[in-house]
C-alpha cells in the first residue's frame, strides 16, 4: 500500500523473500534517488522464533515495531478500537479549539469553525472506524463548550440543547452533524460497497474471508470473527429494514444521514432568519430568541429569585 511517501509492505517472515524486497528498494533508490529511512521505518513480526526474528532484522535493518502503529494519521490495530487509540484524535480536536479560542469570534463564527475545522477532523476517522461512543460524546462536549464558552472546557451553560442544535436548519437546528448518526452513515457506505462488490482490495478480502458466496444482506454471522466485522454486521442489521439503496448505482453519505435522522417538523421561521441577506451574527441571535432561550431578565429570574426584572429602558423614560 502506498500513499505519497508512506509505504506499507506485507510479506512472509522468509529471509529470501525479504532479501528480494530489500533489493527492489535498492533498485528503486538507484533509479529515483529516494531511499528508506531506517530510523523512521519499522518491521512488525508475528509468530516468529527468536532465531528467525534475528535473521529478518539483519536483512532489513529496521527496528522491531508493535501494533498499534499509525498509517496516514490513523492507528492500525488488530483488536477493537478503544478510546486509548482515539486519544490522538481528541487531542488534535482540542488543540484546534485552543488555537481558535485565542481569537475573538462571534457565536456564528464559532459555528462555522465547528462545521468545517472540527467536524472535518472527525469525519476522516468516522469514514474509517466505528468510533467508541465515549469518543463521540467527548467530541460533542468539546464542540458544545467551544460554541457557548469559546473554550474546550466547560465555562458557560448552553442556552439550547446539543440534540436540538444537531438538527438541520429547516427543522429548527443549527445544521451541526449528529456525530453518532454521521459515523453510522459513513459505515453504511462501506456496507453498500460490500453489497456492490466494489473492486477494492479490502472489499475483495471481505468476500473471500467472510461472505464467500453469500450476500451481505442475508449473511449469518458466525461466533468466531473479528470485533470490527461484528460491529459492521450489527450496523447492517440496523440498516437493512427499509434500506433505499439496494438497487442504486451511487451512494451519498449525506442522504443516508438525513434518512437516519428521520422526519421532523419544519419550523416556519427558519427561512426568515437564515435568509442570505441576513448577517450571520444576527441570524444566530434570532435563532436563540425563537427558541425562547435569550438570557433576558424574566428568564434569568427563573433561576435566581433575587433577580431584578425591572427594565432599565422603561425606568429611563419620562
Amino acid at each position: 500500500l502506498m500513499f505519497a511517501d508512506d509505504v506499507l509492505v506485507g510479506s512472509r517472515a522468509h529471509p529470501p523473500t525479504l532479501q528480494n524486497i530489500m533489493q527492489q528498494l535498492a533498485d528503486f533508490q538507484a533509479c529515483f534517488g529516494l531511499t528508506t529511512n531506517p530510523s523512521k521505518s519499522q518491521a512488525i513480526y508475528g509468530g516468529c522464533s527468536g532465531e528467525l526474528l534475528d535473521a529478518c532484522q539483519q536483512i532489513t535493518g529496521f527496528g522491531q515495531g508493535q501494533l498499534s502503529l499509525r498509517y496516514l494519521g490513523v492507528p492500525l490495530i488488530s483488536s477493537r478500537l478503544t478510546k486509548v487509540e482515539c486519544r490522538s484524535l481528541v487531542e488534535k480536536i482540542t488543540s484546534k479549539v485552543h488555537l481558535w479560542s485565542t481569537r475573538s469570534i462571534s457565536y456564528a463564527g464559532r459555528g462555522q469553525v465547528i462545521n468545517t475545522v472540527l467536524f472535518g477532523t472527525l469525519n476522516f476517522w468516522a469514514s474509517i472506524f466505528i468510533l467508541p461512543q465515549e469518543v463521540l460524546d467527548q467530541f460533542n462536549r468539546i464542540c458544545r463548550n467551544y460554541l457557548w464558552g469559546g473554550k474546550a472546557d466547560y465555562v458557560k451553560t448552553p442556552y439550547v440543547a446539543w440534540q436540538k442544535m444537531c438538527l438541520p436548519k429547516k427543522f429548527g437546528g443549527l445544521g451541526f452533524k449528529n456525530a453518532q448518526l454521521w459515523n453510522t452513515a459513513c459505515i453504511a457506505k462501506l456496507i453498500w460497497k460490500i453489497s456492490k462488490k466494489k473492486d477494492t482490495l479490502w472489499i475483495q478480502w471481505i468476500h473471500s474471508k467472510y461472505l464467500k458466496t453469500q450476500d451481505i444482506w442475508s449473511y449469518q454471522m458466525p461466533s468466531e470473527c473479528s470485533w470490527y466485522w461484528k460491529k459492521l454486521v450489527r450496523v447492517r442489521d440496523r440498516l437493512k429494514l427499509n434500506w433505499p439503496w439496494h438497487n442504486t448505482s451511487s451512494f451519498s453519505v449525506s442522504e443516508c444521514y438525513l434518512w437516519l435522522l428521520g422526519n421532523h417538523a419544519v419550523s416556519p421561521w427558519t427561512s426568515v432568519i437564515w435568509a442570505r441577506a441576513t448577517t450571520p451574527r444576527h441570524s444566530f441571535i434570532s435563532w436563540v430568541c425563537m427558541h425562547g432561550k435569550l438570557p433576558v431578565l424574566d428568564r434569568l429570574a427563573r433561576f435566581n429569585e433575587t433577580q431584578d426584572t425591572t427594565c432599565g429602558f422603561r425606568e429611563a423614560l419620562p
